[in-house]
């Protein structure tokens, strides 16, 4: 690691992209996350969606609930189709090693109930999560990737035709 600090810069500019360069969405929308009381509000009354992570489709129905009372309270209505997982998944039961990153941020649920296994379990925890009211998911493996074009094809077979 190095020790240089850099604390002075020169000829630095910064403009604009011609407008074709950049598809810009208007009006921009605004998703958050969390799962805590005070965040589940804030989603309500200032956001255009939430994307929840860590939690079981109960949990993550009830949070929909949460978002959308925050919302009525605030006089607007939220999108039902602007709830959303992040979800990390695994082919095969994970090593414990790849499960630190969710046990330190709960504690108190079995790390295998947030994490599903194989297409089977990905399929499932998808389908709870829209019955829960949810429906737009983002899926990440847990562990390394041998080929994005295989992983692709994976998902694809295991998930695609959930899509509405």
């Amino acid at each position: 690691m190095s020790d240089v600090v850099c604390n002075h810069v020169d000829e630095i500019t910064v403009s604009e992209l011609p407008a074709a360069a950049l598809p810009i969405q208007d009006p921009l929308e605004v998703w958050l996350g969390g799962r805590g009381p005070k965040a589940l509000e804030r989603a309500g009354r200032i956001a255009d969606g939430w994307l929840g992570a860590q939690l079981t489709p109960e949990e993550s129905g009830t949070a929909r609930e949460r978002i959308q009372a925050a919302a009525a309270r605030a006089g607007r209505e939220f999108d039902p189709e602007h709830f959303g997982m992040s979800i990390g998944y695994a082919h095969d039961v994970p090593d414990p090693g790849l499960l630190t990153q969710t046990r330190g941020r709960r504690t108190d649920i079995d790390q295998l109930e947030l994490v599903p296994v194989g297409a089977d379990g990905l399929r499932a925890f998808i389908a709870g999560y829209i019955e829960a009211g949810l429906s737009k998911f983002v899926v990440r493996p847990l562990g390394p990737v041998r080929s994005w074009g295989e992983e692709a094809r994976w998902l694809s077979d295991a998930i695609l035709d959930l899509q509405t």
